[in-house]
C-alpha cells in the first residue's frame, strides 16, 4: 500500500521530550524512545507504520540536537542523511518549516506528510487509507490538509478541530476547516463530543512543500528566512552559523497557533482509524490493555486490595501493593516514584518544572 511517487516525503517529528511523561521519560529518555508496547518504542512503531508508505530513502526523522545517536541505536537502518537535526529547538513551526525547506531541496514537486513519533494508532490499515486520501487531496488542491479524529471522550488535553459542512471532496471525506481550538476546558470539551462537527487535532499535517512555504513566508517570514537559510547552507561553515543565528532568535511557536489558525486554505479529513497522542500517563486508558477492576498495570506485579480505576506502572519484576486508592496513578522507576490523582495529570509539566529549577532535585529530570 506503498505511496507510488518518488516525490513523496515522510517527516517524523522526534525531537520533543515529553514531560508530562515524567517519570519515564526524562532528558536523556524522551517519550519517544520508551519501549512500552511489544519491546517497541514509539518511534520505532512510527518508523514501521511510515515504512509501509514510502521507501525508507524518503523517510526523515527530526530531532534535536545529541538525540541523533539515540535516534541510530532505535532505527539502525536509516542513513545519516536522513537524520535532520534542527540547530535549535523552537516548536513545531520550526521543525516543520526546515522539513519542509528540505522537501523542496529534494524535488520541487514533493508532497509532505509531518507525523509525531509518539502517537498510538489502533488500526493501521485505516491509517495508511486516509493517509493516502490526504495526500490526493493536498496535491489535487494545493491547500494545507490536516486529520481530525473523531472524539470518544472529553479531554481537555487534546487540541480540537472545528470541522465545517462544507464538503470539499467526498471521494476522501474533506471538509474546510472553521477553526482550531487549543486545549479547551473539561467543561467545554464535554460540549465538543456532544456536537458533529468537533474532532481531535492529530497533529498530523499534509500538504505540498511549496504551498506551505508559501504560507509560511506569508504568516511567518522570519520562520521561512531561518528554514531556507540553514537547509541552503548544507557543510558551509560560515553560512551554517549565519543561519543558526537567524534561528536563535525564533519564537518557540507551534504549528497550530503559528499558521493553521491564520491560513485561509485549511482543509480536513475525518479519519477513522483510532487514535491517542499519549499526552500524559493518564492516555494509558485509551488504549486496549487489559484492565482489572478498571485497573491497568505495566511492568510490575500489582496486588490491588479495594483498588480500582488506578494506573501502575513499575520496573519489571517489582511488586506493587496498593490499598484503597481509586482514580490514581502510581509510577514507579529506579530512582523516582509518581503518585497522583488522574484528573491532575494535566500538571505533570509544572512540576518537572519545579524540580529542574532545584539544584538538589535536578538529577532526576
Amino acid at each position: 500500500m506503498k505511496i507510488s511517487n518518488k516525490d513523496v516525503f515522510i517527516f517524523i517529528l522526534a525531537g520533543g521530550k515529553g514531560t508530562r511523561f515524567w517519570p519515564l521519560s526524562r532528558k536523556n529518555r524522551p517519550k519517544q524512545f520508551l519501549k512500552i508496547f511489544n519491546n517497541q518504542s514509539m518511534l520505532q512503531l512510527t518508523y514501521k507504520r511510515c515504512a509501509a508508505l514510502a521507501g525508507s530513502k524518503n523517510i526523515f526523522i527530526v530531532t534535536s540536537k545529541n538525540q541523533d545517536k539515540d535516534i541510530k541505536k532505535q532505527i539502525p537502518s536509516i542513513k545519516n542523511s536522513n537524520i535532520l537535526i534542527e540547530p535549535q529547538a523552537r516548536g513545531t513551526t520550526a521543525a516543520i518549516a526546515l522539513s519542509a525547506s528540505k522537501a523542496l531541496q529534494i524535488s520541487k514537486n514533493s508532497t509532505m506528510v509531518v507525523v509525531p513519533a509518539d502517537q498510538y494508532i489502533f488500526h493501521e490499515k485505516k491509517f495508511l487509507a486516509n493517509i493516502k486520501n490526504a495526500v490526493s487531496e493536498a496535491r489535487n488542491s494545493s491547500c494545507l490538509v490536516t486529520l481530525g479524529i473523531k472524539p470518544t471522550f472529553a479531554a481537555s488535553g487534546y487540541g480540537y478541530l472545528k470541522f465545517s459542512n462544507i464538503k470539499i471532496n467526498s471521494a476522501t471525506s474533506s471538509y474546510k476547516i472553521e477553526k482550531f481550538i487549543e486545549k479547551p476546558t473539561l467543561t467545554k470539551a464535554k460540549l465538543y463530543i456532544k456536537s458533529r462537527g468537533y474532532y481531535y487535532n492529530s497533529g498530523m499535517f499534509i500538504w505540498q512543500a511549496e504551498t506551505f512555504l508559501n504560507e509560511l513566508k506569508r504568516f511567518m517570514p522570519r520562520h521561512y528566512e531561518a528554514a531556507l537559510n540553514y537547509i541552503a547552507a548544507g557543510n558551509n561553515k560560515v553560512k551554517l552559523r549565519a543561519a543558526d543565528s537567524l534561528y536563535k532568535k525564533l519564537s518557540t511557536t507551534s504549528i497550530d497557533y503559528g499558521l493553521m489558525q491564520k491560513s485561509n486554505k485549511i482543509i480536513g479529513i475525518k479519519a477513522d482509524f483510532g487514535w491517542s497522542d499519549l499526552g500524559s500517563l493518564k492516555s494509558f486508558e485509551e488504549i486496549d490493555i487489559k484492565k482489572i477492576n478498571g485497573n491497568i498495570t505495566l511492568n510490575a506485579f500489582h496486588l490491588p486490595n479495594e483498588t480500582k480505576n488506578c494506573i501502575i506502572y513499575g520496573e519489571k519484576g517489582m511488586l506493587i501493593a496498593t490499598l484503597g486508592l481509586e482514580d490514581i496513578i502510581v509510577v514507579q522507576t529506579k530512582d523516582a516514584i509518581l503518585i497522583a490523582k488522574k484528573d491532575k495529570m494535566q500538571n505533570v509539566r509544572q512540576l518537572v518544572m519545579k524540580i529542574s529549577g532545584d539544584k538538589k532535585l535536578k538529577r532526576f529530570i
